[in-house]
């Protein structure tokens, strides 16, 4: 009785060294296939240029091809377009730019006033104005490019530049 008992303890030893042995294995390879991926992330996040950059680089060919192909602006109408892009971008950039400063001191307020209602409505009133800047500068640039349209050029224009910007949306009902 007293071998057999140390049998089953020696036994039990070695399958509580083996069972670790296997645990440890398996958590290994955990820990290799965590680190692996997290590798690939990290350099899918490094490498990879941003997607703003493309979406607006999409945006602006986007309209040189709506002005040129479906208006039909001459050269000298695309370099005056030109021009008026440049000084837009400008324009809303520093907009922009604005209102990320004025989004920060907004969350300020809210912190500072505890979330309230009050405060709420100082911010919503805030950007509701900064929105409608926005929203004038771009209905304005899009006039002085209409401006540089020629007769049949401005019927083009302005039965074509709804598509321009709602033809997903159009695509999405069908």
């Amino acid at each position: 009785i007293y071998c057999q008992y140390f049998q089953q303890l020696r036994n039990r030893k070695y399958s509580t060294i083996m069972f670790k042995q296997t645990n440890n294995k398996f958590l290994i390879l955990l820990v290799v296939v965590l680190a692996l991926s997290n590798i690939a992330l990290l350099s899918i996040l490094i490498f990879q240029k941003p997607q703003s950059h493309s979406k607006k680089k999409y945006r602006e060919e986007r309209m040189k091809n709506f002005l040129v192909k479906d208006i039909g602006l001459s050269a000298s109408q695309m370099a005056t377009y030109d021009a008026l892009y440049k000084t837009h971008k400008q324009s809303m950039e520093l907009l922009f730019d604005s209102m990320r400063t004025g989004g920060n001191q907004n969350f300020e307020l809210l912190g500072k006033k505890g979330f309230s209602d009050s405060a709420i409505n100082v911010v919503v009133n805030r950007s509701a104005v900064q929105q409608k800047i926005v929203d004038q500068k771009v209905l304005a640039h899009f006039k002085e490019i209409r401006n540089i349209c020629s007769g049949e050029q401005k019927a083009r224009f302005d039965s074509g530049i709804s598509k321009l910007f709602f033809k997903k949306e159009q695509k999405q009902k069908r």
